[in-house]
Parts: C-alpha cells; structure tokens; sequence
C-alpha cells in the first residue's frame, strides 16, 4: 500500500515539476534525461527495503485455488497489455490518441515549451500530457503508452488495498480482478489514452480517504488532496468525481462528529485540492477567459473568448460549438432521462458501440450489480455512494461516453466482490455463482487476446513495418524523409497528422519564403482526405500543389504524398 501512495504521489509531483519546466522553456532531451534518470538510481535502494516484506513463495502456497485462478488471470492480462504497448501507434486524427494525446507533448517537447499550439484541444488540461512526454523522451512511441499500463497496474492494487482495508484477502483479490478484466479497462491499458491515468487520480485519494476515516490522520487528506487536484488538472471529468468524494465525505463525518467539524474538514480538503489544482486552471483562464476547456456555452456567449496575452489567439465561439456538435453527433438519437439513465449499466453492456467503445465491455459487473444490496456495510457507504453521484453528473453534465466511467466501475468493484463472495456463501448458489464467474473471466481472456494478439504479432521486423503501411497515413512519404536523414521540411499547414513526421519543420504558405540555410530545401504535400484513416477508398488527392513548382523537383511521390526538392538559386 505505501508504495502505492508513493508510487502516485511521485506523478503527481512529476506533473507540478514538469508544468514548472514547461514554462520556463527547459524542455529539451537533455535536461529531461539527466532529471529522470538521477531520481531511479535510488530505485534499487527501494526494491531492497520493499523484497523483505514480501514472502511470495509462502502467499503461493498459502493461496486457495480460487485465488491462484484470480491471480493468473490478472497476470495474463497485464502481460499481453504490456506487450502490446510496444506496438506501433497507428492510424489517422480519427484516432484520439495520436489528435489529442500525442501530437500535443511531441510538439511542446519540439517548441521546448507549453506553448500554445493552432488546436483547441491544446488548451484542456494536460497532466497526463506532460508525463507522456517525459516517457517520450526515452521511447517516443511505447513510453506514453506504458504510462498508461503502469496506471492501469497501480488502479488494480489500489482497489486491492482498498478491499484489503474491509475484506479477507480473496474477496480483495476478486474485486481487483473484476478491475483487471474488464474489457472497458484494460483495453485501454496499451493506449496513450488518459482514461487510466485520470482514474488514478480518483482510486489513490478513496484509499487515502479511507485510511483518513480509520486513522483520522490529516496527512492522509492532505495527500488525497494532492492527487485530487492532479487529476483534475488530467481530465475535466475528475472535477465531478472530487466533487462526489468531497461531499460524501462531508456527509460521512457530519454522522459521526459535529457538523462545523465536518465542514471544517470538507473545507480543507477542497481548498487544498484547489490549490493544486490551479496550475492549470490559471493557465486556461489566462489564454482564453475561461478556466477550463471544453468552456461551457454559457460563460462563452455571456464573457466571450480572449486572451490576456496579445500574441495568443485562442479557439473561437465557433469551434467550441463544433466541438459540442461533434461530441453530441457521436451519440445519434439517443435521449438522457432518469429512465435511461438507470438502464444505462444494460445499454453499455450490451451495445458498447453506441458509447464510443466499440468492443464489448464484459457481463461481469452487470451479472452482479442487482446483489450489491448484498454487500451491506462491509465498505463505507461513501465509496458506492461517490461511484453512483459522479456517474450521475457525468451522465448529465457531461456525455455518456463510457470510458467517463471507467474510475466509477473501479470503485463498486469491492462492492460487487463482497455481493459475489455473499451469494456464494449460500449453498445452493455457490456453484452458479462460481460458474458465472469463471464464464466471465474466460469471455475477458479471449477478448484480450482478440484486442492484443493481432498487435504483439507486430512487434518487430517486417511485420511491424507492414502493420505501420497498413495503418498510417503518408507513412511511404515519412519513411522516405527518415531514410535520407532529411533534417527540416516545410510545411503548408499544421496539423496533428504530424506527429508522424521524422523531422522538424516549418509552415510556409509561400514557397517563395523557404530557408536559406542550405543550397536544398524540402516541402511535404499530403493529401487531406487521408488525414482521419488511411483509406484510399475515400481518397479525393487533396494536394495543395497540382503540379511541381519552378526551381523544383520531385524527390518522391507516394499514394498520399509528395515530396519536393528546392534547389536554391545561386
């Protein structure tokens, strides 16, 4: 468990020095490596203290059947995830990963700065960001995504110490299990996604929140408040997850001590998580007028968009607008009421794909969620009661966008293990209930594999470059730039597309501005219509040039790009 808190804290304090780092422009390779690198020197002093303490060969023996399967199919998962995450990263801007979450650290990493970027997305919060870009620095592709692996290791103990904390260790090894072979969770785990990164920092402060409750230590709160306000600086929707736990902790204490003691506590822990949340809330206001990204409707149409610095221009009213359209669009006809909602937990279990998931998520939290009342008191009321009032607010203040609640899952998960380990308990039941179990598991482990498998058989040699062919826009055009160690190219435009690029650029609309620090220039013309997937199906050669210009060749020309060689008058 502390090296859990340890482990989390240590994020968190990477992110605060890293959004420190960034705005004094100290991003460069160097710097980052010589900061990473002398902190994990004393990684060896740590496992030394830690290996004492744990006695695996005495838990294997000790471990009843049940367990070792638990325990087995959590190792299978995290390996075949783990895996996978050094597979190529592929596809267009259709792919969140590479429009959001890559593109925007490589290009702070290439301006040696957070900077602002020509995108709107690059005014959201960024923790996530920052650490996928330190990772970056050691591998540009696999880092970020290993990030988010490590993440999604540290949810699954975290909810095993908060189990741990009310239950015999196999009923707290079942609800880390019910984590751990979730599709809607794991698959994720081999993504630079932010999802697993964001439920971190709503796992970590419910175990400390819960240790605080037993202890009444106020470090406990304090630290809670720290990866409180880290998370929401990862992702706009921990707001509404520190909201729930902030006020069904006030509700706890106001049971159990008088009523300005309670208040005073809640107050305390809000103020800190501000704090710490702040960052990059001061950021968002400064550039755009409002404190956060997406702004709401109302705040633009009544304070506008602008920017306290006379060099920035952020996003306008109309991309905001196309922003909630596009969101909205991705969820058809479907309409949000009290009667949706409470069949919502069905609608994501048996159509995923209408909540922007597109694999299935599992049956095993629905097959059990009617027996939660079965759990009874074994865990503080305030840890279903945040799951169930973040969920709500997600769902109606925000999308039901089903990766949203993948840190609400986490959190009913020791419920819905206690439920399980109640319903087995009755003679009658124990058999069905071990059979739903063990169909679950099983469906889940053939899930991983579909999802991992195809991706592991890409890992090197011919077939990873293949795979990249297949799957990446101009990846032919990209190649050819990395094979002749073309150092700088220009550029008509930017786009998230280029976080494929090999190699620094700049954007000239006029080809009669190209440098003059060398006798050759190069430009790169993409064809737009494969900036979404690499889909000749659909390609129309949007190119900005038709033909070669004067003083101009063609070097290369794929299916979906050009590349031109300037040769600079004498």
């Amino acid at each position: 468990m502390r090296l859990i808190l340890a482990v989390s804290s240590g994020l968190s304090f990477w992110c605060f020095f890293l959004f420190l780092a960034g705005h004094l422009h100290l991003f460069n390779t160097g710097f980052l490596t010589a900061v990473s690198v002398l902190p994990a020197l004393f990684l060896p002093v740590i496992i030394l203290r830690i290996k004492p303490r744990i006695n695996l060969p005495m838990l294997i023996r000790n471990a009843t059947l049940f367990e070792k399967l638990l325990a087995g199919a959590i190792f299978v998962i995290l390996i075949l995830t783990f895996l996978s995450s050094f597979s190529p990263v592929s596809g267009g801007i259709r792919n969140d990963e590479v429009h959001n979450h890559l593109s925007m650290p490589k290009e702070w990493l290439r301006n040696g700065g957070i900077v602002p970027l020509p995108f709107a997305i690059s005014y959201q919060a960024g923790n996530a960001h920052l650490l996928f870009l330190l990772a970056s620095v050691f591998s540009a592709e696999s880092g970020p995504k290993l990030i988010s692996w490590f993440a999604f290791v540290l949810c699954t103990a975290a909810v095993y110490s908060i189990s741990r904390l009310y239950m015999k260790r196999e009923t707290a090894l079942l609800a880390a299990a019910l984590v751990a072979v979730n599709p809607l969770i794991f698959r994720g785990a081999p993504t630079a996604f932010v999802d697993e990164l964001s439920s971190l920092f709503v796992i970590v402060p419910v175990l400390l929140v819960s240790l605080f409750l037993r202890k009444r230590d106020i470090s406990y709160l304090l630290l809670s408040s720290l990866l409180l306000g880290t998370g929401c600086g990862t992702k706009p929707t921990n707001v509404l997850y520190t909201f729930s736990i902030i006020v069904l902790l006030v509700l706890v204490l106001l049971k159990r001590e008088k009523a300005s003691q309670a208040l005073r506590t809640g107050l305390l822990l809000s103020t800190f998580t501000v704090l710490f949340a702040s960052p990059w809330i001061v950021r968002t206001f400064l550039y755009t007028g409002c404190p956060v990204f997406p702004p709401p409707l109302f705040w633009i149409e009544k304070f506008g968009i602008h920017s306290f610095f006379v060099n920035v221009v952020p996003y306008s009213i109309g991309e905001v607008h196309s922003f909630y359209e596009y969101c909205t669009s991705r969820y058809g006809d479907y309409t949000r009421n009290l009667i949706q909602a409470a069949r919502f937990p069905w609608d994501l279990t048996m159509n995923p794909e209408s909540f922007q998931i597109g694999d299935s998520i599992g049956t095993i939290m629905l097959s059990f969620l009617p027996f939660i009342f079965l759990a009874g008191r074994s865990v503080p009321i305030f840890i279903p009661a945040a799951a169930g009032l973040s969920s709500f607010l997600i769902y109606f203040v925000v999308l039901p966008e089903a990766r949203y609640y993948m840190a609400a899952l986490m959190l009913i998960s020791p419920i819905i293990a206690k439920a399980t380990e109640r319903l087995a308990e009755k003679p009658v039941l124990k058999h069905l209930v071990n059979a739903v179990l063990f169909v679950n598991v099983l469906f889940s482990l053939l899930i991983v594999s579909r999802i991992t498998l195809p991706k592991i058989k890409n890992l090197t040699g011919e077939a990873r470059e293949n795979y990249r062919l297949a799957h990446i826009p101009y990846c032919e055009a990209f190649n050819y730039i990395k094979d002749h160690s073309i150092g700088y190219v220009t550029i008509f435009y930017f786009h998230p597309i280029f976080y494929y690029l090999p190699c620094d650029y700049q954007i000239r609309s006029n080809l009669d501005a190209l440098p003059d620090t060398s006798d050759t220039s190069y430009v790169l013309d993409i064809d737009y219509s494969q900036v979404l997937d690499r889909d000749f199906s659909v390609q129309n050669r949007s190119f900005m040039l038709q033909s070669t210009p004067e003083n101009a060749e063609l070097a290369f020309e794929g299916r979906d790009a050009r590349v031109y060689r300037f040769i600079r008058k004498k």
